[in-house]
Protein backbone atom coordinates (compact mmCIF):
# COMPACT_ATOMS: atom_id res chain seq x y z
CA UNK A 1 0.00 0.00 0.00
CA UNK A 2 0.92 3.58 -0.69
CA UNK A 3 2.37 5.94 1.74
CA UNK A 4 -0.22 8.34 0.28
CA UNK A 5 -3.05 5.79 0.41
CA UNK A 6 -2.30 4.81 3.89
CA UNK A 7 -2.13 8.27 5.02
CA UNK A 8 -5.85 9.29 3.65
CA UNK A 9 -6.85 5.46 5.01
CA UNK A 10 -5.52 6.96 8.35
CA UNK A 11 -7.40 10.30 8.03
CA UNK A 12 -10.93 8.58 6.45
CA UNK A 13 -10.36 6.04 10.28
CA UNK A 14 -9.81 8.84 12.58
CA UNK A 15 -13.18 10.45 11.08
CA UNK A 16 -15.22 7.52 11.16
CA UNK A 17 -14.71 7.58 14.86
CA UNK A 18 -16.35 10.83 15.55
CA UNK A 19 -19.45 10.21 17.23
CA UNK A 20 -22.96 11.56 14.95
CA UNK A 21 -26.34 11.51 16.07
CA UNK A 22 -29.02 10.74 13.63
CA UNK A 23 -32.92 11.15 15.00
CA UNK A 24 -34.68 7.71 14.69
CA UNK A 25 -36.32 7.43 11.36
CA UNK A 26 -38.19 4.74 9.98
CA UNK A 27 -35.70 3.36 7.00
CA UNK A 28 -36.47 3.64 3.71
CA UNK A 29 -33.41 2.08 1.89
CA UNK A 30 -31.46 3.95 -0.24
CA UNK A 31 -33.49 6.97 0.14
CA UNK A 32 -32.03 10.26 1.45
CA UNK A 33 -33.71 11.49 4.36
CA UNK A 34 -34.22 14.96 5.31
CA UNK A 35 -34.81 15.89 8.68
CA UNK A 36 -34.44 19.81 9.60
CA UNK A 37 -34.68 19.60 12.74
CA UNK A 38 -31.64 16.84 13.51
CA UNK A 39 -28.77 19.22 11.73
CA UNK A 40 -27.09 17.13 8.28
CA UNK A 41 -29.56 15.03 6.77
CA UNK A 42 -28.14 11.59 6.92
CA UNK A 43 -28.22 9.25 4.10
CA UNK A 44 -29.71 5.98 4.79
CA UNK A 45 -27.83 2.78 2.93
CA UNK A 46 -28.23 -1.02 3.24
CA UNK A 47 -25.87 -3.19 1.78
CA UNK A 48 -25.43 -7.02 1.73
CA UNK A 49 -23.10 -8.80 2.70
CA UNK A 50 -21.93 -12.26 1.43
CA UNK A 51 -19.06 -14.49 2.44
CA UNK A 52 -18.61 -17.91 -0.06
CA UNK A 53 -15.97 -20.46 1.33
CA UNK A 54 -15.35 -23.32 -0.96
CA UNK A 55 -15.56 -26.73 1.68
CA UNK A 56 -13.93 -29.65 -0.19
CA UNK A 57 -16.23 -28.61 -3.20
CA UNK A 58 -19.13 -27.08 -1.40
CA UNK A 59 -20.07 -23.87 -1.87
CA UNK A 60 -21.60 -22.80 1.54
CA UNK A 61 -22.75 -19.10 1.87
CA UNK A 62 -23.83 -16.36 4.70
CA UNK A 63 -25.01 -12.95 4.55
CA UNK A 64 -26.15 -10.01 7.01
CA UNK A 65 -27.65 -6.81 5.26
CA UNK A 66 -26.37 -3.82 7.23
CA UNK A 67 -27.25 -0.18 7.30
CA UNK A 68 -25.09 3.07 7.11
CA UNK A 69 -26.33 6.31 8.15
CA UNK A 70 -24.14 9.40 6.90
CA UNK A 71 -24.18 12.61 6.76
CA UNK A 72 -24.88 14.33 3.76
CA UNK A 73 -21.69 15.76 3.53
CA UNK A 74 -19.88 12.35 3.24
CA UNK A 75 -22.37 9.17 2.49
CA UNK A 76 -20.45 6.15 2.63
CA UNK A 77 -20.13 3.93 -0.59
CA UNK A 78 -20.30 6.36 -2.39
CA UNK A 79 -18.84 9.74 -2.05
CA UNK A 80 -16.59 8.94 1.29
CA UNK A 81 -14.25 11.63 2.30
CA UNK A 82 -13.99 12.95 6.07
CA UNK A 83 -17.33 12.82 7.09
CA UNK A 84 -18.67 10.80 9.44
CA UNK A 85 -20.42 7.23 9.20
CA UNK A 86 -22.47 5.13 11.48
CA UNK A 87 -23.58 1.03 10.98
CA UNK A 88 -25.69 -0.49 12.58
CA UNK A 89 -26.60 -4.51 11.69
CA UNK A 90 -25.23 -7.63 12.66
CA UNK A 91 -21.77 -9.27 11.61
CA UNK A 92 -22.08 -12.50 8.37
CA UNK A 93 -21.65 -15.96 9.98
CA UNK A 94 -21.16 -18.91 7.47
CA UNK A 95 -22.09 -22.61 8.66
CA UNK A 96 -19.48 -24.79 7.61
CA UNK A 97 -21.56 -27.84 9.19
CA UNK A 98 -20.74 -29.87 12.16
CA UNK A 99 -20.94 -26.65 14.25
CA UNK A 100 -18.01 -25.37 12.57
CA UNK A 101 -18.94 -21.15 11.93
CA UNK A 102 -17.03 -18.59 10.20
CA UNK A 103 -17.59 -14.77 11.33
CA UNK A 104 -16.75 -11.62 9.87
CA UNK A 105 -17.07 -9.36 11.99
CA UNK A 106 -17.27 -5.36 12.57
CA UNK A 107 -13.14 -4.56 12.53
CA UNK A 108 -10.33 -4.07 10.12
CA UNK A 109 -7.55 -6.44 10.21
CA UNK A 110 -5.44 -4.28 11.78
CA UNK A 111 -8.10 -2.33 14.55
CA UNK A 112 -10.32 -3.45 17.12
CA UNK A 113 -12.64 -0.30 16.68
CA UNK A 114 -15.75 -1.53 14.98
CA UNK A 115 -16.14 1.75 12.88
CA UNK A 116 -13.02 1.09 10.43
CA UNK A 117 -15.38 -1.45 8.90
CA UNK A 118 -17.01 0.70 6.89
CA UNK A 119 -13.85 2.44 5.31
CA UNK A 120 -12.75 -1.17 4.37
CA UNK A 121 -15.71 -1.42 2.76
CA UNK A 122 -15.25 1.39 0.67
CA UNK A 123 -11.91 1.41 0.10
CA UNK A 124 -12.56 -2.08 -1.77
CA UNK A 125 -15.04 -0.03 -4.29
CA UNK A 126 -13.94 0.28 -7.52
CA UNK A 127 -16.06 3.01 -8.58
CA UNK A 128 -18.32 5.67 -7.08
CA UNK A 129 -20.59 4.50 -9.07
CA UNK A 130 -20.62 0.37 -8.38
CA UNK A 131 -23.34 -0.54 -6.84
CA UNK A 132 -21.81 -4.94 -6.53
CA UNK A 133 -18.24 -5.45 -5.65
CA UNK A 134 -15.90 -7.83 -3.96
CA UNK A 135 -13.90 -6.59 -0.95
CA UNK A 136 -10.18 -7.05 -1.70
CA UNK A 137 -7.90 -9.14 0.47
CA UNK A 138 -6.07 -6.07 1.41
CA UNK A 139 -9.17 -4.46 3.09
CA UNK A 140 -10.52 -7.61 4.34
CA UNK A 141 -12.52 -7.08 8.08
CA UNK A 142 -11.55 -9.64 10.07
CA UNK A 143 -12.81 -12.96 10.67
CA UNK A 144 -12.71 -15.17 13.31
CA UNK A 145 -13.89 -18.85 14.25
CA UNK A 146 -14.77 -20.59 17.98
CA UNK A 147 -13.54 -23.78 19.36
CA UNK A 148 -16.18 -24.02 21.21
CA UNK A 149 -19.23 -21.91 19.94
CA UNK A 150 -20.81 -22.33 23.43
CA UNK A 151 -17.30 -20.63 24.94
CA UNK A 152 -16.78 -17.01 24.28
CA UNK A 153 -12.96 -17.06 24.97
CA UNK A 154 -12.10 -19.48 22.36
CA UNK A 155 -12.63 -16.97 20.01
CA UNK A 156 -9.58 -16.66 17.55
CA UNK A 157 -8.59 -14.98 14.44
CA UNK A 158 -9.10 -16.72 10.78
CA UNK A 159 -6.75 -16.03 8.31
CA UNK A 160 -8.15 -15.08 5.06
CA UNK A 161 -5.87 -16.99 2.90
CA UNK A 162 -5.81 -20.11 5.46
CA UNK A 163 -9.18 -21.32 6.05
CA UNK A 164 -7.99 -24.54 5.95
CA UNK A 165 -5.89 -24.10 9.02
CA UNK A 166 -8.86 -23.52 11.05
CA UNK A 167 -11.36 -25.90 9.49
CA UNK A 168 -9.31 -28.75 7.67
CA UNK A 169 -7.78 -29.27 4.13
CA UNK A 170 -10.10 -28.41 1.55
CA UNK A 171 -11.32 -25.35 2.88
CA UNK A 172 -10.93 -22.15 1.43
CA UNK A 173 -12.66 -18.37 0.98
CA UNK A 174 -13.92 -17.40 -2.60
CA UNK A 175 -14.89 -13.92 -2.12
CA UNK A 176 -16.45 -11.39 0.21
CA UNK A 177 -19.47 -9.65 -1.48
CA UNK A 178 -20.93 -6.01 -1.35
CA UNK A 179 -24.31 -5.03 -2.77
CA UNK A 180 -26.20 -1.77 -2.25
CA UNK A 181 -30.12 -3.30 -1.69
CA UNK A 182 -33.19 -2.70 -0.38
CA UNK A 183 -33.66 -5.40 1.44
CA UNK A 184 -34.47 -5.20 4.95
CA UNK A 185 -31.85 -4.80 7.76
CA UNK A 186 -30.81 -7.98 9.12
CA UNK A 187 -31.40 -9.03 13.05
CA UNK A 188 -31.91 -11.68 15.15
CA UNK A 189 -29.73 -13.95 12.72
CA UNK A 190 -26.39 -14.04 14.87
CA UNK A 191 -28.00 -15.11 17.85
CA UNK A 192 -28.86 -18.32 16.26
CA UNK A 193 -25.26 -19.03 16.29
CA UNK A 194 -24.08 -17.39 19.11
CA UNK A 195 -27.48 -17.17 21.47
CA UNK A 196 -25.16 -15.73 24.81
CA UNK A 197 -24.25 -12.77 22.80
CA UNK A 198 -27.90 -11.24 23.36
CA UNK A 199 -27.33 -9.47 26.49
CA UNK A 200 -23.63 -10.08 26.32
CA UNK A 201 -22.09 -7.03 28.45
CA UNK A 202 -18.06 -7.96 28.71
CA UNK A 203 -15.30 -8.44 26.63
CA UNK A 204 -15.70 -11.79 25.39
CA UNK A 205 -13.21 -13.56 27.81
CA UNK A 206 -15.59 -12.14 31.11
CA UNK A 207 -13.32 -8.95 31.16
CA UNK A 208 -14.97 -5.71 31.99
CA UNK A 209 -12.34 -4.00 30.73
CA UNK A 210 -9.52 -4.03 28.53
CA UNK A 211 -6.59 -5.74 30.45
CA UNK A 212 -4.24 -7.79 27.91
CA UNK A 213 -4.26 -7.60 23.90
CA UNK A 214 -5.76 -10.64 23.54
CA UNK A 215 -8.34 -11.42 21.30
CA UNK A 216 -10.93 -12.51 23.74
CA UNK A 217 -10.47 -9.85 25.50
CA UNK A 218 -10.36 -7.06 23.14
CA UNK A 219 -13.77 -7.85 20.69
CA UNK A 220 -17.26 -7.05 22.62
CA UNK A 221 -20.64 -7.64 21.81
CA UNK A 222 -20.32 -4.83 19.58
CA UNK A 223 -17.97 -6.49 16.87
CA UNK A 224 -20.91 -9.15 16.02
CA UNK A 225 -24.18 -6.69 16.60
CA UNK A 226 -24.18 -2.75 16.25
CA UNK A 227 -27.58 -1.61 17.41
CA UNK A 228 -28.39 2.42 17.31
CA UNK A 229 -28.42 3.56 20.92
Amino acid sequence: MSIEKNEWKAAARRHVLRAVQVCTVPLLGLALIALASCGPAPVVKTVKLTVSVDDNGQLRTGSSVVTFYCTDSNPALGEMGLGTCKLYGEAVPVDLTQRRYLFMIFTDQDSYNADTFISDIDWSRPTKTATSWNITREHMPRLVTFDDPNRPATVKVVRPDALDQAFGGGVTLKAVHVELTSEPETRGQIYRFLPWLDGWHASLDGQSGITSNNLSNRLENIHFVRKPV
